[in-house]
């Protein structure tokens, strides 16, 4: 059986390195990933949402502060620091960046085939980080 938890370090150093081939070849041909409710298909699409996501954050860290492994699943808890630089897009609208370091909280869950992801959902408060950061945002008071 594969090492998960080592597979997990590779995929966070590709993910802090944006070696986005690296982490593209990490998942299954007809993998499915799942963020803030979005759902993306296939290994070629997901890759390049990380480069697409990659792209648009800078001054990026991330934590990992514990991976869980049950089976062929794994949860990963996280920390991340990261810097908006571009418009972000998202199934409610552009998000303009704030240039504010933001400090969010998740967890990835991933489903294994072999050594390859098949299924990932991530959980995050990313989305309301950078929506509260947005100088095209206003919030009622």
């Amino acid at each position: 059986m594969a090492d998960l938890e080592a597979l997990v370090r590779k995929f966070v150093a590709g993910y802090q390195a944006k070696d986005f081939k690296a982490l593209g070849e990490m998942w299954t041909e007809d993998a499915e990933h799942t963020f803030s409710g979005v759902v993306t298909k296939g290994r070629d699409n997901i890759r390049a949402n990380y480069a697409r996501m990659g792209t648009a954050f800078d001054s990026r860290e991330y934590k990992v502060e514990r991976i869980h492994v049950c089976g062929n699943v794994t949860v990963n808890e996280y920390s991340e620091w990261y810097t908006q630089l571009q418009p972000v897009p998202t199934q409610f609208g552009k998000i303009e960046p704030g240039g504010t370091l933001m400090h969010i909280h998740g967890a990835s869950i991933m489903e294994w085939e072999g050594e390859l992801i098949k299924r990932c959902r991530v959980y995050s408060d990313g989305a309301f980080q950078m929506l509260a950061h947005s100088p095209a945002v206003t919030f009622a008071r």
